[in-house]
C-alpha cells in the first residue's frame, strides 16, 4: 500500500513534470500470479489466479490542452496521445491508446488528459503487468467524467490488450487484477469467464515469482502449434466420446479410455491439458485445506508433465527450478512460461522467504551467467481508486 508520504512525493513530482491544475486522482491495479494451471486458461479450461500486493499507480487529471501527455517511470519516458488518431505505435502507451480508444465507445468523447505511471510490479516478468496498465487506467478515466463499472472496465481492459496491442491475454487477467481480494485465490472457468474466491487457508507462506532473463521460450508460432495440435485432438476425442467445449470439459476416465485413437503427439498435448485442469480442482482444495506439502506436489506435477507431455522445455528455466527446489522452506515450484519469456513460481515457508530471495538471483547468476527479478506475495485486493490531490 502507498504511503501518504510517498504519495504527496509523486504529486510533487506529476506538478513537476506536468504544472498545476485539476485535481489528481490516485488509482492502483495490481498484477496478477497463476499459482497453477499453465496454458489451460488460453484453451478456456481452469486457473487458479489471485492478485498481486504489488501494482501499478496511476495518477491522471483532466487538461485543458491536447494532446494527452503520459508518463511512465518503468520505461522513463513521457508519450502524447492524440485521442482523435489513436493508433498502435509500438510503444509502452498503446494499451492506454487501446483503453481509450474502447473507453469511448463507452462514454464518447474523452477529455484530454495528464497521466502518470509508477509502482512497484515488474514487467514482463509474467505478472500481467499489461492488465495492470489498462485497469488502472480505466479507474483513471472517473476523474475525466467517464464513469465505468467493473464490468465495463473488464470488457474495455480486454480489448486493449488482445485486439488493440494483439497479446495473447487470457481473461483471467483482467479478472484477478479487477475482482482480487485479500487472502483468497480466485479458480477461473475460462470458457464461461465464471471465478469463485477461494480462501487462502496456508497461512504460513508466501507465493515468490522468479523471473528469468530468458525470453522467447514459447513464442507465437510455438503457441499456434500447440493450439492448432489441441483442436486436432479435440476432433478426434470428440468422435469417440461426443460433443465438449474444450479439452477440458474432457474427464480423465474419458481420455485414457480413448487416447488411443490419438497419435502420440496428440495425446501428449491433449493430455496435459485434461491432467492439468484437473489438477487446477485439487489444487484449489489443497489451498482451502490449508495443505502446503500437496499444493507443492501438484505444482511439481505441473511442471514436469508441461515440460515433458506439452513440450515447454528450457535449460536455464529447469536450471532456475533446480535451484528454487534446493533452497530450505520450498514446497513446490513450476515453471510458467509466456509468449515473453519464463519464470518460476514457487511456495515458501514465511520464515525462509527472505533468504530464498537473496540466493536465487546469486545461484541463477553463477550457473547461467543470467539475471532474475525475485518478487514475492500473498493474495491482495483487486483495483481501487485511493482519492484526490
Amino acid at each position: 500500500m502507498l504511503k501518504e508520504s510517498a504519495a504527496r512525493q509523486k504529486t510533487i513530482e506529476f506538478e513537476s513534470r506536468f504544472g498545476r491544475g485539476a485535481e489528481i486522482g490516485l488509482f492502483f491495479a495490481p498484477g496478477r500470479i497463476n499459482l497453477i494451471g499453465e496454458f489451460t486458461n488460453v484453451i478456456g479450461g481452469k486457473v487458479l489466479s489471485f492478485a498481486t500486493e504489488q501494482g501499478t499507480y496511476a495518477m491522471l487529471r483532466k487538461s485543458g490542452l491536447s494532446p494527452s501527455r503520459l508518463y511512465s517511470e518503468t520505461f522513463s519516458q513521457e508519450v502524447a496521445v492524440d485521442q482523435s488518431d489513436l493508433k498502435k505505435m509500438g510503444d509502452w502507451a498503446d494499451f492506454i491508446r487501446g483503453v481509450c480508444k474502447y473507453s469511448i465507445d463507452a462514454c464518447g468523447k474523452l477529455p484530454p488528459f495528464d497521466a502518470y505511471y509508477f509502482g512497484d510490479l515488474p514487467v514482463d516478468a509474467g505478472l500481467s503487468s499489461s492488465s495492470s496498465f489498462c485497469v488502472a487506467t480505466c479507474l483513471g478515466l472517473s476523474s475525466l467524467g467517464c464513469d465505468l463499472d467493473k464490468e465495463d472496465i473488464f470488457k474495455i481492459a480486454r480489448r486493449a490488450e488482445y485486439e488493440f496491442v494483439n497479446i495473447n491475454s487470457p481473461v483471467n487477467d483482467q479478472l484477478a487484477v479487477l475482482y482480487g481480494k485479500q487472502d483468497n485465490v480466485m479458480l477461473v472457468n475460462c470458457e464461461d469467464i465464471d471465478y469463485r474466491h477461494v480462501p487462502f487457508n496456508i497461512g504460513d507462506v508466501e507465493v515468490v515469482v522468479a523471473h528469468s532473463e530468458v525470453r522467447s521460450t514459447f513464442v507465437k508460432n510455438d503457441l499456434l502449434e500447440k493450439l492448432k495440435g489441441c483442436e486436432e485432438a479435440m476432433e478426434l476425442l470428440q468422435a469417440e466420446i461426443g460433443n465438449r467445449k474444450s479439452l477440458s470439459e474432457i474427464t480423465i476416465g474419458e481420455f485414457e479410455r480413448t487416447r488411443w485413437s490419438l497419435p502420440d503427439e496428440l495425446a501428449n498435448l491433449a493430455g496435459y491439458i485434461i491432467y492439468e485442469n484437473a489438477r487446477v480442482e485439487e489444487a484449489a482444495a489443497c489451498v482451502e485445506k490449508g495443505d502446503k506439502k500437496a499444493l507443492g506436489h501438484l505444482m511439481n506435477r505441473s511442471h514436469e508433465s508441461f515440460r515433458d507431455l506439452f513440450g515447454v522445455v528450457h535449460q536455464d528455466l529447469e536450471t532456475l527450478k533446480e535451484i528454487a527446489d534446493s533452497q530450505p522452506g520450498v514446497w513446490g515450484s513450476r515453471m510458467a512460461s509466456g509468449a515473453i519469456g519464463g519464470c518460476v513460481i514457487a511456495v515458501v515457508d514465511q520464515d525462509e522467504v527472505e533468504h530464498y530471495m537473496r540466493r536465487i538471483p546469486n545461484l541463477f547468476w553463477q550457473a547461467t551467467c543470467n539475471d532474475t527479478q525475485v518478487t514475492s506475495s500473498r493474495p491482495g485486493n483487486g483495483a481501487r481508486q485511493y482519492g484526490v490531490s
